[in-house]
């Protein structure tokens, strides 16, 4: 399974209906603008630190503020927990 794979399967199995509705949507807007892009295609089984690394290096490079980078990772954290 690839992580996109997984991330889908987590917000529809394990988030929704365990958060309010808009927490739902910001997650699900997380990981398809910026993880799903970024690190989508690697098998979960895979997945190493340095492409999480690799995935917040490139949104700090595109500019993206502290804030976003931060969330991004809560986001993939609590998925991967």
């Amino acid at each position: 399974m690839s992580v996109g794979e997984y991330l889908k399967r987590w917000l529809n199995d394990s988030v929704r209906g365990s958060v309010q509705a808009s927490t739902h949507a910001s997650y699900e807007r997380q990981v398809g603008r910026y993880i799903i892009p970024a690190i989508g295609r690697v098998k979960l089984e895979r997945l190493t630190p340095a492409h999480v690394q690799r995935l917040y290096r490139e949104m700090q490079d595109r500019g993206l503020s502290a804030r976003t980078v931060q969330y991004t990772h809560a986001v993939l954290h609590r998925a991967l927990r």
